[in-house]
């Protein structure tokens, strides 16, 4: 069975339950089920078929969700993304902040960086790079949490259309 890894998981009507009811064998482990170790979470993201990334303002100013991109991204694991309207995500914004993640990193969010290349061993460079390089490519499914129930039905179908059709990177 498939494994499905959240990140980062927006307390919404997107809820994890409604994602298994629509794939019943496919466990799905939100990355705030277990924050505490990086070692588990990072290992959480290489046993899942698809990293699904909720795109929120804040989503790359957290380490634990941008160790959890780049390991999917080193693995090869496809990255299915859901914006949920309302939360700020910019794709402008995030490209730009992906390009200075060297220095942008620490000044919103101190000691990111550090806590980065003490779990996965590389820069934050090397992260933003192979962020940069992917990121742009995944396409998002658009997630409006206040929509009609229709609505959301259908952003969910969206969604699992993309994690069932998502194809691994080389």
């Amino acid at each position: 069975s498939a494994h499905f890894t959240i990140c980062p998981f927006v307390r919404s009507r997107l809820s994890p339950l409604q994602l298994e009811r629509m794939v019943p064998d496919s466990p799905i482990f939100l990355d705030s089920d277990d924050l505490k170790d990086m070692r588990t979470l990072i290992e959480f993201v290489r046993q899942s078929s698809v990293l699904v990334l909720v795109q929120s303002q804040h989503v790359l100013e957290r380490p634990w969700c941008l160790l959890e991109i780049y390991t999917a991204i080193e693995a090869g694991i496809p990255i299915v993304a859901v914006n949920v309207q309302g939360k700020g995500y910019s794709f402008d914004d995030s490209s730009a902040f992906l390009t200075h993640l060297d220095t942008l990193l620490d000044r919103v969010n101190p000691g990111a960086s550090k806590l980065i290349e003490q779990e996965a061993g590389v820069s934050t460079d090397v992260v933003a790079h192979a962020c940069c390089e992917v990121l742009p490519s995944v396409i998002s499914v658009a997630f409006n949490s206040f929509g009609s129930r229709n609505a959301i039905q259908a952003s969910l179908l969206d969604l699992l259309h993309g994690i069932i059709s998502a194809k691994s990177r080389p």
